[in-house]
């Protein structure tokens, strides 16, 4: 008899909850996909700080203060290391976990079950959530989400209606979830103010000043919070929207918001006609959707308008943040204002589902179908980043580097279709893969090289090849500090000493400047302090089928301050037709030392006779020329 009852109460227990259990199972299939990709660039960072236990912000970072998402990564690192899995793991079961709170808090506001099962699934398989679960990086906003629906349960349990108050535990509990969300991300800021609407609308905790009596400790809490962000970010942080913020606001209260939750397709991954296929069928979907409003009562006021709160309450701290962008980029700013949203989607369809209305029926089977497809359209370029960043990192371990050696990459994708890859994070992973044996850095357009480092050891100038198959690493350039024999050839095709003042087959075309004798130096261009160039061509005969090459050059350039290196190129001609085999640009140390710079030439075709052009621009300071080899590549 026992054993009956108990299988009953299992049995009930399972029906009564089927349509959020289902939808939690839906959205773990759905985004199962995103627990086999690797890591993203900015990833690194954060498994760096939690390798160096930083518990409480990231090392050098003075943007945000969020510590409680630290202590999450430090955990993930003692259980996975390395392993990328299992940090995805941990952000997908933080998405199902706010599934299953939105669902609650579904079934508080609306007091309908059937508003809690929709909830549950719309939210656990929407696709505007891709950038906040498959990256990393996002999980402080997971961790907020978290946070704020447990305060806003506790809250909705405490105020039951505008008399009675449950247990003050309950006050106490919604506190202390405030406060962690608040250290988990600033988004959680924006709580109060929606609590305090959401109260009123639903007529719970008494009069407006009684209420804001109650929601005064909030406020108390959110000072607490700020004080120890201040000190210890030394102010209070955040991006710089440059001058855009009244921009970004305007659009983020409108278009900016409701447009990637009606239409959540990464429209660069998606293509012209899958994504236009995916548009008519959501656009078929609303179409529905609005005839089904007019034929249904969308149910009590009290319900969808405390939905719209959550929705603009929630997003009030990002405000002034980028816009989210068509393939989503950004689309994490969302992911607590996407509450509110799949609330009010839920009640749409509740109605007609209440009623037994066949539409509302195939409407959500539509819609569930369709969010499901789009995830896996958005869940792709996230995967492909994984990949290139995986490239990147493994061709770094079979690199020849020295202790002290420093990386510039160039090439290194800031981002694939949306998803981010190299913006951040490669100075990190160099260490976590070298043991802080080796810095590395991409090399963006406003990164000044820092040459004082080849005191330490050499500066490696990697291209990366991600369009290549497969996808490797060029090296472009190495520099190292020292005398003209560092760097040293067995049998170069050409060497040119100019240490002798002697400019052989050299040609040299000076601009406003001219060129004096250093005996036992080598040859100087005097700029005379003005901006200038300098180009040199030298021609020689090779073996046949000879390549590809390396050029080896010492050149001494004066101390700029102002303009610590100079832009210069080298070029490699056919001399029979002129035709060019080889190029790129360069960059010298104005550094006031002599460098050694090791360029590698990979020319399209192999040619009799070469002419090799050597070109500085834009030069200030004088720069004397000391040693040249042109050299067969070995190895």
């Amino acid at each position: 008899m026992q054993q009956e009852k108990a299988r009953r109460n299992r049995w009930g227990f399972f029906e009564a909850n089927f349509g959020i259990i289902a939808g939690l199972v839906l959205g773990l299939v759905a985004f199962a996909p995103a627990l086999f990709h690797y890591f993203t660039g900015e990833d690194f960072i954060f498994i760096q700080a939690a390798a160096e236990g930083h518990a409480f912000y990231e090392p050098g970072q003075r943007l945000f203060y969020r510590p409680l998402p630290n202590l999450i990564w430090q955990a993930d690192y003692a259980l996975w290391g390395l392993g990328a899995t299992g940090y995805h793991l941990t952000n997908l079961l933080l998405h199902l976990l706010n599934a299953l709170l939105v669902g609650r808090l579904a079934q508080k506001l609306s007091g309908e079950q059937k508003v809690s099962w929709l909830a549950t699934a719309l939210f656990a398989l929407h696709p505007i959530h891709i950038e906040a679960v498959d990256w990393l990086a996002s999980r402080p906003d997971l961790l907020a989400t978290a946070c704020c629906l447990l305060s806003l349960l506790a809250s909705l349990s405490f105020f039951e209606n505008s008399v009675k108050k449950g247990p003050f535990w309950l006050y106490l509990a919604s506190l202390l979830a405030f406060a962690a969300g608040l250290f988990s991300k600033e988004a959680a800021a924006g709580l109060p103010i929606a609590l305090f609407g959401i109260l009123w609308v639903q007529n719970r905790g008494g009069s407006w000043k009684r209420l804001a009596m109650w929601l005064l400790p909030y406020v108390v809490v959110g000072g607490i919070y700020g004080l120890a962000r201040y000190n210890a970010l030394g102010g209070l942080g955040g991006y710089n929207s440059e001058g855009r913020d009244l921009l970004y606001i305007t659009w983020n209260l409108t278009g900016g918001l409701w447009l990637p939750l009606l239409f959540p397709l990464n429209l660069e991954s998606s293509g012209p006609m899958v994504g236009g296929l995916l548009l008519a069928l959501l656009s078929a979907f609303y179409a529905g959707l609005i005839w089904h409003f007019f034929t249904t009562k969308l149910g009590p006021k009290k319900s969808w308008l405390s939905t719209l709160l959550l929705i603009y309450g929630s997003l009030l701290p990002a405000l002034n943040s980028a816009p989210v962008d068509t393939n989503l980029a950004q689309s994490r700013i969302l992911y607590l204002p996407s509450v509110g949203f799949c609330l009010l989607m839920a009640l749409f369809l509740a109605q007609g589902l209440k009623v037994k209305m066949l539409s509302a029926k195939v409407l959500l089977t539509g819609l569930l179908l369709w969010q499901i497809a789009a995830l896996q359209v958005n869940l792709a370029p996230w995967q492909a980043a994984g990949e290139m960043v995986r490239t990147t990192f493994s061709l770094l371990a079979n690199q020849p580097f020295a202790d002290g050696d420093t990386l510039y990459f160039e090439g290194l994708p800031d981002n694939y279709q949306g998803a981010y890859g190299w913006r951040n994070g490669l100075e990190a992973a160099a260490n976590l893969l070298t043991g802080d044996k080796v810095g590395g850095f991409n090399r963006t357009p406003n990164l000044k090289v820092d040459y004082q480092l080849t005191t330490k050891g050499q500066l490696w100038f990697l291209r990366y090849l991600y369009e290549a198959k497969p996808a490797g690493l060029e090296l472009v350039a190495k520099y190292q500090t020292g005398s003209p024999t560092a760097l040293t050839s067995n049998s170069p095709l050409a060497s040119w000493d100019f240490t002798t003042c002697g400019k052989e087959t050299w040609e040299w075309m000076p601009g406003r400047g001219q060129i004096e004798c250093l005996p036992g130096k080598g040859f100087q261009f005097i700029t005379q302090g003005q901006k200038t160039g300098l180009t040199g061509q030298g021609s020689f005969e090779v073996p046949t089928g000879v390549a590809p090459y390396y050029l080896d050059l010492w050149a001494y350039l004066d101390y700029d301050f102002e303009q610590p290196q100079v832009l210069a190129e080298v070029h490699l001609l056919d001399t029979a037709n002129g035709q060019e085999l080889d190029g790129y640009q360069f960059d010298l140390a104005a550094d006031g030392r002599t460098h050694a710079y090791r360029l590698y030439l990979n020319p399209n075709r192999p040619a009799k006779s070469l002419t090799l052009t050597l070109r500085a621009n834009k030069l200030r300071s004088n720069i004397l020329w000391q040693r040249l080899n042109f050299s067969p590549q070995f190895g």
